[in-house]
């Protein structure tokens, strides 16, 4: 089992696999504010990272659909790997026209597609991946155990609220037709 998360008046358990942080900065404001900060668990060579591609697609949403470029952390080199590859755990920024403080969406209401889909995102296909045995009332149940009550993505524990990485059920309807 993991070590007890305490947030507030509750705990859970946090997963029992070993993890480095990723964390993504904003390079436009001196203080650099942590724009979001994700899990990154070893791969079967022991490298902690995360794909590439998944972390700029990250960024570019979070960027409002302004492309960009990460470098680690006090760097002026540029991250260049292909989006197939891990980006290795660790601190890196978010650069987007020269370091202007470019806004952040902060909500995925806010957000609108763009109006160029990036091509890798219908690359993806409609295969769903099932694991023998596993019901989707357990896995329910598995998310809800690790939870620690504060996002996955940026670390706040303040105004959460559940979400989809797309809306689901009713809400999707009204959300794709907002669009």
């Amino acid at each position: 089992m993991g070590t007890p998360i305490i947030t507030g008046a509750k705990a859970s358990r946090a997963s029992s696999l070993p993890s480095e942080p990723l964390d993504i900065y904003h390079p436009g404001y001196s203080f650099r504010p942590r724009i979001a900060s994700f899990a990154a668990y070893a791969n079967s060579h022991g490298v902690y990272g995360l794909p590439y591609a998944f972390i700029m697609d990250a960024c570019y949403v979070l960027a409002h659909n302004r492309p960009g470029i990460l470098r680690p952390w006090h760097s002026h080199n540029d991250v260049a790997l292909d989006e197939n590859l891990l980006l290795p755990a660790g601190k890196y920024t978010y650069h987007v026209n020269n370091d202007e403080p470019y806004p952040i969406c902060v909500s995925f209401l806010a957000w609108v597609p763009p109006p160029k889909i990036p091509d890798r995102w219908t690359n993806i296909g409609s295969s769903t991946t099932t694991m023998p045995g596993v019901t989707k009332s357990t896995l329910s149940a598995l998310v809800k155990a690790a939870d620690s009550h504060q996002c996955v993505v940026t670390g706040a524990t303040s105004a959460l609220n559940n979400s989809h990485l797309i809306p689901g059920d009713s809400t999707s309807r009204t959300w794709v037709r907002g669009r």
